[in-house]
């Protein structure tokens, strides 16, 4: 049994491998949802590595979801992520990006990352091409990062429209 501050109290059981969580906030219990075998592990994630750009997540995010017949998008941003990661010389942001990837890939199985480049990216101003090179170098550092992860590569053109490549 369990009795908040507020004298609100509920029984805490764990049955049929199900847990109920919650969380104590203000002084109130807010019930999460189940834990163990939950809905949400059921649920098919994917990755991008996108950049920070807001013009470009819901047309990835929608792509991927529609294509992958996925519930969720991790989202992984940076400020021109194909060429943080086709250079591979700041040692820092890599490692940061790898970071969560891993817990993307690890925690919520995703078994497919895109890498973004974009149309008038802040980020990276290098012209079309070169960034579409770019994007192919990503990929092919990144799939060292585990083999058994698709990893490709994506364009957002100048209608915001998501080319694969």
């Amino acid at each position: 049994m369990y009795v908040d501050n507020t004298g609100i109290s509920a029984e805490l059981t764990e049955s049929s491998c199900i847990l109920i969580s919650f969380n104590i906030y203000c002084g109130y219990m807010i019930f999460l949802g189940e834990g163990g075998s939950t809905m949400e592990n059921e649920k098919k994630f994917v990755t991008t590595i996108n950049c920070m750009d807001g013009r470009v997540q819901i047309p990835v995010n929608e792509y991927m979801m529609n294509k992958y017949q996925a519930d969720f998008v991790d989202t992984i941003t940076e400020a021109g992520p194909n060429k943080i990661l086709a250079e591979a010389e700041n040692d820092i942001l890599v490692e940061s990006i790898k970071a969560r990837y891993e817990v993307s890939t690890v925690k919520h199985d995703s078994k497919v990352v895109a890498i973004v480049g974009h149309y008038d990216c802040g980020g990276n101003t290098a012209e079309k091409e070169v960034q579409l090179q770019q994007i192919k170098e990503a990929c092919d550092n990144v799939q060292k990062w585990n083999e058994s992860v698709e990893v490709i590569g994506l364009w957002v053109d100048e209608t915001w429209a998501v080319n694969a490549l």
